[in-house]
């Protein structure tokens, strides 16, 4: 089999037709809150997909193109030092309720490879993620000619941006991060590309690439919205 698999039919700018669909929908007029944009933050650097320690939440859409295309190019993943399970979608449980579903995960070494791992998470990590701390599904993606986000998951690629139930888009920081919990002291602010970094540049700098592409899908120049109001 050749290491550059072939395309697949999806000719847009994701693999996940609805899911673009959405956010234009919700974000084409939305208003929103860009001083959390002014936060500083850095990109992280060996911090082998940190991020991916919990798997990726999926939506329908992303589950089901996510499962197939593992099927399909199981050898494609071998090259790239992935063994994916016969089953890489499963059901997502958060404090006890179910949450939709996620990528599957498996047992990883991030405690040994990270000295500042949170305590309050597992040893676990996304099958898509190889030993350099790669993500498949990205890798994929270039493979295929596409772009690097083309075939991930949307939460994936976002990071550390969200979507409040207020509305719009943002940055967390660890007074707004929704996974704050007494028991449980966040998942965004507290991965190596969610914290902030006072040595880092504003938000909507570091994450440029991010709402680039963000608005591209959208049709709004996310970036240049956001960066004229601080200068």
């Amino acid at each position: 089999m050749s290491d550059t698999p072939p395309p697949p039919p999806n000719s847009g700018l994701t693999a996940f037709p609805g899911s673009e669909i959405y956010l234009k929908e919700v974000l084409a007029e939305a208003d929103y809150d860009p001083l959390p944009f002014e936060t500083k933050f850095s990109r992280c650097q060996n911090c082998h997909g940190m991020c991916c320690y919990h798997g990726a939440h999926l939506n329908d859409e992303e589950a089901a193109f996510v499962q197939a295309v593992a099927d399909q190019e199981r050898e494609y993943f071998a090259t790239k030092g992935i063994d994916l399970p016969q089953t890489v979608v499963i059901d997502s449980v958060w404090r006890g309720e179910p949450c939709g579903k996620k990528t599957a995960l498996k047992n990883w070494d991030y405690r040994e490879r990270l000295s500042d791992f949170p305590e309050h998470w597992d040893n676990t990590a996304c099958v898509f993620l190889n030993r350099e701390g790669l993500c498949g599904l990205q890798m994929y993606s270039n493979d295929c000619g596409k772009h690097k986000w083309f075939a991930k998951p949307f939460t994936c690629w976002l990071h550390p941006i969200g979507f409040p139930e207020t509305g719009g888009l943002t940055v967390y920081d660890s007074a707004r991060d929704p996974t704050c919990f007494d028991n449980y002291p966040g998942f965004t602010t507290v991965t190596l590309c969610g914290r902030p970094d006072a040595c880092g540049q504003p938000a909507y700098e570091t994450l440029r690439e991010e709402l680039e592409f963000l608005g591209t899908i959208v049709g709004r120049d996310f970036y240049n919205e956001i960066k004229k109001t601080f200068v």
